[in-house]
Protein backbone atom coordinates (compact mmCIF):
# COMPACT_ATOMS: atom_id res chain seq x y z
CA UNK A 1 0.00 0.00 0.00
CA UNK A 2 1.89 3.01 -0.91
CA UNK A 3 2.17 5.81 1.90
CA UNK A 4 0.73 9.13 2.05
CA UNK A 5 4.03 11.07 0.21
CA UNK A 6 3.39 8.06 -2.72
CA UNK A 7 -0.19 9.06 -3.10
CA UNK A 8 1.10 12.69 -2.61
CA UNK A 9 3.70 12.30 -5.64
CA UNK A 10 1.42 10.64 -7.82
CA UNK A 11 -1.58 13.17 -7.31
CA UNK A 12 0.91 16.22 -8.20
CA UNK A 13 2.07 13.92 -11.39
CA UNK A 14 -1.63 13.67 -12.11
CA UNK A 15 -2.22 17.50 -12.03
CA UNK A 16 0.71 18.38 -13.75
CA UNK A 17 -0.20 16.09 -16.83
CA UNK A 18 -3.81 17.62 -16.51
CA UNK A 19 -1.82 21.45 -16.75
CA UNK A 20 0.16 19.97 -19.97
CA UNK A 21 -2.25 17.98 -21.41
CA UNK A 22 -5.05 20.66 -20.64
CA UNK A 23 -4.65 22.64 -24.44
CA UNK A 24 -4.50 19.97 -26.76
CA UNK A 25 -7.53 18.27 -24.94
CA UNK A 26 -9.40 21.97 -24.51
CA UNK A 27 -9.17 22.26 -28.22
CA UNK A 28 -10.53 19.29 -29.37
CA UNK A 29 -13.16 19.69 -26.98
CA UNK A 30 -14.14 23.16 -28.33
CA UNK A 31 -13.93 21.27 -32.07
CA UNK A 32 -16.36 18.42 -30.73
CA UNK A 33 -18.68 21.22 -29.46
CA UNK A 34 -18.57 23.07 -32.97
CA UNK A 35 -19.17 19.81 -34.69
CA UNK A 36 -22.01 18.74 -32.20
CA UNK A 37 -23.60 22.63 -32.88
CA UNK A 38 -23.36 22.20 -36.81
CA UNK A 39 -24.92 19.30 -36.85
CA UNK A 40 -27.70 20.59 -35.35
CA UNK A 41 -28.35 23.23 -37.35
CA UNK A 42 -27.57 21.46 -40.57
CA UNK A 43 -29.93 18.53 -39.84
CA UNK A 44 -32.61 20.72 -37.34
CA UNK A 45 -32.16 24.10 -38.36
CA UNK A 46 -32.48 25.31 -34.94
CA UNK A 47 -31.04 27.24 -31.93
CA UNK A 48 -29.87 25.49 -28.97
CA UNK A 49 -33.61 25.26 -27.80
CA UNK A 50 -34.75 24.19 -30.86
CA UNK A 51 -36.26 27.45 -32.39
CA UNK A 52 -36.03 28.00 -35.88
CA UNK A 53 -33.39 31.10 -36.67
CA UNK A 54 -35.77 32.00 -39.35
CA UNK A 55 -36.77 32.05 -42.65
CA UNK A 56 -35.32 32.17 -46.38
CA UNK A 57 -36.11 35.69 -48.11
CA UNK A 58 -38.09 35.82 -50.91
CA UNK A 59 -36.72 38.88 -51.75
CA UNK A 60 -36.22 39.08 -55.46
CA UNK A 61 -32.91 39.64 -57.40
CA UNK A 62 -31.80 38.95 -61.19
CA UNK A 63 -31.28 35.22 -61.68
CA UNK A 64 -27.73 35.67 -62.61
CA UNK A 65 -27.00 36.46 -59.07
CA UNK A 66 -27.00 32.82 -58.41
CA UNK A 67 -25.18 31.65 -61.27
CA UNK A 68 -21.97 30.47 -59.60
CA UNK A 69 -24.13 28.83 -57.33
CA UNK A 70 -25.85 26.75 -59.19
CA UNK A 71 -25.27 23.48 -61.22
CA UNK A 72 -26.38 23.24 -64.91
CA UNK A 73 -29.73 21.43 -63.97
CA UNK A 74 -30.25 23.74 -61.28
CA UNK A 75 -30.05 26.58 -63.47
CA UNK A 76 -32.43 25.45 -65.99
CA UNK A 77 -35.33 24.65 -62.94
CA UNK A 78 -34.49 28.58 -62.03
CA UNK A 79 -34.81 29.52 -65.23
CA UNK A 80 -38.82 28.48 -64.87
CA UNK A 81 -39.27 31.05 -62.17
CA UNK A 82 -38.29 33.92 -64.67
CA UNK A 83 -35.45 36.62 -64.29
CA UNK A 84 -36.09 37.54 -61.02
CA UNK A 85 -35.79 35.20 -58.31
CA UNK A 86 -35.07 34.74 -54.28
CA UNK A 87 -32.39 33.02 -52.46
CA UNK A 88 -35.07 30.17 -50.95
CA UNK A 89 -35.63 29.87 -54.84
CA UNK A 90 -32.00 29.10 -55.42
CA UNK A 91 -32.08 26.99 -52.65
CA UNK A 92 -34.73 25.13 -53.70
CA UNK A 93 -33.60 24.59 -57.12
CA UNK A 94 -29.93 23.32 -55.68
CA UNK A 95 -32.34 20.93 -53.74
CA UNK A 96 -32.05 22.12 -49.78
CA UNK A 97 -34.26 22.81 -47.23
CA UNK A 98 -35.77 26.30 -47.15
CA UNK A 99 -37.94 25.86 -44.01
CA UNK A 100 -35.40 27.28 -41.60
CA UNK A 101 -31.72 28.59 -41.36
CA UNK A 102 -29.44 25.84 -41.83
CA UNK A 103 -26.10 28.29 -42.44
CA UNK A 104 -25.24 25.61 -45.40
CA UNK A 105 -25.08 25.83 -48.65
CA UNK A 106 -21.48 25.81 -50.11
CA UNK A 107 -20.28 24.95 -47.06
CA UNK A 108 -17.88 27.56 -46.56
CA UNK A 109 -19.34 28.87 -43.70
CA UNK A 110 -18.82 26.00 -41.58
CA UNK A 111 -15.33 25.26 -42.92
CA UNK A 112 -13.69 28.16 -42.54
CA UNK A 113 -14.75 27.70 -38.50
CA UNK A 114 -11.72 26.98 -36.33
CA UNK A 115 -11.38 26.00 -32.77
CA UNK A 116 -7.88 28.09 -31.23
CA UNK A 117 -6.38 28.72 -27.66
CA UNK A 118 -7.59 32.26 -26.78
CA UNK A 119 -5.75 31.70 -22.83
CA UNK A 120 -3.83 29.33 -20.97
CA UNK A 121 -2.24 29.49 -17.64
CA UNK A 122 -1.92 27.35 -14.58
CA UNK A 123 -5.16 26.98 -13.62
CA UNK A 124 -7.59 27.21 -16.94
CA UNK A 125 -7.71 26.68 -20.60
CA UNK A 126 -10.26 28.72 -23.04
CA UNK A 127 -10.88 27.82 -26.57
CA UNK A 128 -12.46 29.89 -28.89
CA UNK A 129 -14.50 29.66 -32.46
CA UNK A 130 -13.02 32.14 -35.07
CA UNK A 131 -13.19 31.74 -38.83
CA UNK A 132 -12.04 33.44 -41.75
CA UNK A 133 -13.46 37.37 -42.19
CA UNK A 134 -16.37 36.25 -44.33
CA UNK A 135 -17.56 33.84 -41.74
CA UNK A 136 -16.83 35.86 -38.67
CA UNK A 137 -19.04 38.77 -40.68
CA UNK A 138 -21.58 36.14 -41.38
CA UNK A 139 -21.70 34.95 -37.32
CA UNK A 140 -21.69 38.63 -36.00
CA UNK A 141 -24.83 39.73 -38.30
CA UNK A 142 -26.44 36.46 -37.47
CA UNK A 143 -26.01 37.37 -33.64
CA UNK A 144 -27.09 40.93 -34.26
CA UNK A 145 -30.06 39.75 -36.05
CA UNK A 146 -31.48 36.97 -33.71
CA UNK A 147 -29.64 38.75 -30.46
CA UNK A 148 -27.47 35.64 -29.57
CA UNK A 149 -24.81 33.38 -31.13
CA UNK A 150 -26.03 31.24 -33.61
CA UNK A 151 -23.28 28.49 -31.97
CA UNK A 152 -24.39 28.02 -28.42
CA UNK A 153 -24.40 24.69 -27.04
CA UNK A 154 -27.48 22.71 -26.51
CA UNK A 155 -28.37 21.42 -22.59
CA UNK A 156 -27.86 18.21 -24.37
CA UNK A 157 -24.85 19.53 -25.86
CA UNK A 158 -22.99 20.89 -23.20
CA UNK A 159 -23.44 17.55 -21.11
CA UNK A 160 -21.75 15.44 -23.72
CA UNK A 161 -18.90 18.20 -23.89
CA UNK A 162 -18.65 18.46 -19.79
CA UNK A 163 -19.02 14.15 -19.64
CA UNK A 164 -16.03 14.20 -22.12
CA UNK A 165 -13.73 16.95 -19.85
CA UNK A 166 -14.68 14.58 -16.99
CA UNK A 167 -13.85 11.86 -18.99
CA UNK A 168 -10.83 13.16 -19.58
CA UNK A 169 -9.86 13.77 -16.04
CA UNK A 170 -10.79 10.90 -14.45
CA UNK A 171 -8.57 8.94 -16.79
CA UNK A 172 -5.67 11.16 -15.60
CA UNK A 173 -6.38 10.34 -12.24
CA UNK A 174 -7.06 6.65 -12.84
CA UNK A 175 -3.93 6.27 -14.66
CA UNK A 176 -2.02 7.55 -11.84
CA UNK A 177 -3.73 6.02 -8.47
Amino acid sequence: MPNLNEIGDRFIQALNEIRVTRPLETELLAREALALVRLRIQKQGGDENGADFGQYSDAVVPRWYFDKLMTSGSKKILERKGWFVSYKDAREARGFQTDTYDYTFTGRFFNELRATISGNDLSSTTAEIVGSERSQNILDWQSEKIDKSILLLSVEELRIINDAYFERIDDIINKYL
